[in-house]
């Protein structure tokens, strides 16, 4: 699937939206809900306009500090940040995301010298419900956060358990300068591939500063995930870095939801191990109910373990969070394929496909689910046009073109696909696993099997996460290998499309 962006996607959201409100009425969004909150981008006002880091490091933060309060819905980073520089007035953007609430500010750092302001709106009435200045110094930045919560809480009639209100006091470092590189690489980490990389290396420079930053550890193990999942570094040894640093934070600190949800996907990643993943996941959930990142984790979980409702339930809570990021409706029509809703899942990746043409990744997405309804000439030209993507979605869209010639007696085609898949693996920038895929479409059983096996024995990192419900493996479903595969990856048999 697509990586994350920061694209906005207006008015075109609700209109595809509107179809998929069969979900549960409980996670509808309600326009103008007052405990549905943005955070705005901080205006950067210091003297030395490097300093714009600092101020959306603040908001990014503020977002992870009132996302802890049980009774908000705060939205997510991605569709704040999509405000950034905009005019809009708090009443268009409150219609905008389906906002009550809306927290805006300024940031002024001198030196050693904070000054915060900070304004709380209602968005119907654009009435400012609360204001106030912080003249603080740099390491009381931690205590401002705590107190804007605190006040916020208190006007939205919200509570802040007394748990929450300790967990957000205690702050991330109490050194000053690791705190500003923390920031700096959270700021940069999203830029894929050359970002990553860049964020890592300050990540890793703040952790030598403090040896005992916990959330700087969770960064950088997000960064090897990444660098991982995507094929830029070796999947199984970066899994394993983020293991260990996770590991490290949670001994550190176990209130950081972040190492949890990193935690509960590293387990079923790399150990395979179902009942694990669950635990850590509701546990992130538990200290962030506003989470995408472990809405989305969950979605995942279910999409493999059922019941598949409670995928779709925590993919429409994930996106209702995230208005704004292709991923939130990507994540969304992946658990509405899976429910067998293809044309819902087909309604979001046009739509995407419409707001960002120049984005193959939704073309792939559209030849698979073509695959899946034997329209096999439609995914071919879908593929095709996606062929030109990164590394990650070049072989997740080679494989399925692959499997598509198969499918129309394109054998010749397919087979030489084949082969580029099998000298991308020579390279490390593709699967035993995809391999596998167009052996299937070939029909050739044994051999599909065999990769598989090979693919388990390899300790292959996300080859398991949708094996029990890929439908390309259909036909593989009663063999007796493909169920003793599934018995060790502790996967359920019964749950297959």
């Amino acid at each position: 699937m697509a990586e994350a962006k920061d694209f906005g996607l207006k008015g075109w959201i609700s209109g595809a939206k509107s179809k998929l409100k069969e979900l549960e009425p409980s996670d509808r969004v309600t326009s103008f809900d007052k405990h549905r909150i943005v955070i705005l981008p901080f205006a950067n006002i210091s003297p030395d306009p490097a300093d714009e880091y600092f101020a959306d490091g603040m908001t990014e933060e503020l977002i992870a500090t009132l996302s802890q309060i049980r009774d908000l819905r705060v939205i997510a980073r991605t569709s704040s940040m999509h405000y950034k520089g905009e005019k809009k007035s708090a009443a268009e953007i409150g219609k905008e995301l389906s906002v009550g609430s809306m927290i805006e500010g300024s940031v002024r750092r001198a030196g050693n010298r904070l000054r915060i302001t900070v304004q709380l709106l209602d968005t119907r009435t654009e009435e400012h419900l609360w204001s106030q200045n912080y003249d603080r110094s740099l390491e009381d930045v931690f205590a401002i956060q705590s107190e804007i919560a605190q006040n916020v809480s208190r006007e939205m009639r919200a509570k802040l358990f007394a748990s929450v209100k300790q967990n957000i006091e205690k702050g991330l470092t109490p050194n000053m300068e690791a705190y500003s590189l923390y920031l700096q690489g959270k700021r940069v980490m999203w830029r894929f591939d050359v970002g990553t990389r860049e964020a890592q290396k300050i990540f890793e420079k703040a952790i030598s500063l403090d040896p005992n930053f916990a959330a700087a550890m969770t960064e950088l193990a997000k960064c090897h995930g990444m660098l991982g999942y995507s094929l830029m570094e070796p999947m199984q040894e970066e899994y394993e870095k983020v293991k260990k640093l996770c590991s490290k934070a949670l001994e550190l600190d176990d209130l950081l939801p972040a190492a949890h949800e990193s935690m509960a996907r590293t387990m079923y990643y790399v150990d395979w191990n179902w009942e694990g993943a669950l635990r850590e996941n509701r546990r992130a959930l538990e200290l962030d109910p506003n989470s995408v990142d472990a809405h989305f984790t969950a979605c995942d979980l279910r999409i493999n373990l059922g019941p598949i409702e409670e995928a779709l339930r925590e993919a429409q809570i994930g996106s209702s969070l995230d208005p704004v990021d292709p991923r939130s409706d990507d994540k969304l029509a992946e658990a509405l394929l899976f429910a067998g809703r293809y044309d819902d899942a087909a309604s979001l990746w046009r739509a995407l496909q419409i707001a960002e043409p120049e984005d193959p990744s939704w073309s792939a997405s559209l030849g698979y689910l073509d695959l899946l309804q034997g329209k096999f000439e439609d995914a071919i030209k879908e593929f095709e046009n996606a062929q030109k993507q990164s590394r990650l979605l070049g072989r997740w869209s080679k494989r399925g073109l692959g499997y598509a010639y198969a499918s129309v007696g394109r054998k010749q085609d397919a087979m030489r696909i084949l082969s580029e898949l099998e000298e991308m693996q020579h390279s490390k920038q593709a699967l035993t696993y995809d391999v596998a895929i167009v052996r299937a479409g070939l029909g050739n059983t044994n051999e599909t099997l065999n990769l598989l096996e090979r693919a388990y024995n390899e300790h292959a990192v996300v080859f398991q996460p949708l094996l029990t419900v890929e439908p390309l493996f259909a036909g593989l479903r009663q063999e007796r290998r493909f169920m003793a595969l599934l018995k060790k990856l502790n996967l359920p048999a019964n749950l297959a499309i």
